[in-house]
């Protein structure tokens, strides 16, 4: 069962790069048709069981035959399995397909191209096959290999995958650009909000900077950038978001820390009075500072202080 999203635990980095989508699965069988005869040879194995006071003829199946013929059957039927593997879409992807699956489909009626437009999503959601007793497999399925498959396993297996479509497709998160924002304020991905600025300032889709697609805008781009608008006004002067910071619950639960910057102290120092009279600068006079560490004198590699 897919866990419920909330913003605090929410993987923005993976979201950007639509990676670990959620997976279902669904295991059909391609000899159904075993299936009536299995049925068949439980009731008659059943009489024959009932019927020891019936004298068998030699020609006549004893139960044992019987039986070892229903193994047989059942063991082709298990032989027979198969293991789909369905991935959720992501909206960008549902998008493109549609527009891709209308074009090809421009001349049906709207029924048969919406249900062309359904074997193209299953198609695409089919990400692997493991057979009975093998291995999960890569597989990519094309539109028309759907349409086979459903003609081999019918339409009610084929409904088993719908199914697992479904509920991987369900448990994609929602998100919108309030509950992105507030997964920028609970964790800590700063690196994210600077690819986002990057992007307002380049004035280019963010998810050029996640991916090497280099192409126009898409819906997630423009969630990420209202997402950048209201994670910058819903923070306080002190850098902390207002719903976090601000909350009665929250009293008491920070901690002030103190830095220095050493070039500011330096330059500060530079401009102070000699106790008597106060700093009188020299006209257009610019004060500023330079680093002279010598490279014999390393810094240690540790960590800088961050905000928050």
């Amino acid at each position: 069962m897919t866990e419920p999203i909330s913003p605090a635990t929410f993987n923005v980095e993976d979201w950007l790069q639509d990676a670990h989508l959620p997976e279902e699965s669904a295991t059909v069988y391609k000899r159904p048709d075993v299936v009536a005869e299995l049925t068949d040879l439980k009731r008659r194995i059943g009489i024959e069981n009932r019927a020891n006071d019936v004298e068998q003829s030699a020609a006549a199946k004893t139960p044992k035959g019987l039986t070892e013929e229903y193994e047989r059957l059942l063991r082709t039927f298990s032989d027979s399995a198969l293991t789909v593997y369905v991935r959720a879409l992501t909206r960008d992807q549902i998008a493109e397909l549609r527009a891709e699956s209308e074009a090809a489909t421009k001349d049906l009626t709207p029924t048969e191209a919406n249900a062309e437009f359904g074997y193209t999503l299953t198609a695409a959601s089919i990400v692997a096959v493991k057979p009975a007793g093998g291995e999960k497999t890569p597989a990519t399925f094309t539109r028309d290999a759907v349409k086979a498959m459903e003609k081999a396993i019918g339409a009610t297996q084929m409904q088993l995958i719908l199914a697992a479509k479904q509920q991987a497709q369900n448990g994609l998160p929602n998100v919108d650009a309030d509950f992105f924002a507030q997964a920028l304020w609970h964790g800590h991905w700063p690196g994210v909000v600077q690819v986002l600025k990057t992007a307002r300032s380049a004035g280019k889709p963010p998810s050029h900077w996640f991916s090497p697609n280099r192409g126009e805008w898409t819906e997630k781009d423009y969630v990420l950038s209202l997402a950048l608008t209201i994670y910058e006004d819903g923070l306080c002067s002190c850098g902390h978001p207002i719903a976090v910071a601000h909350h009665p619950d929250n009293d008491g639960w920070y901690d002030a820390h103190k830095t220095q910057c050493h070039s500011c102290a330096k330059r500060e120092k530079a401009t102070q009075g000699n106790g008597k009279d106060p700093y009188k600068p020299m006209p257009g006079e610019k004060v500023y500072t330079k680093y002279t560490r010598p490279a014999s004198k390393p810094l240690p590699q540790e960590m800088l202080p961050v905000r928050w």
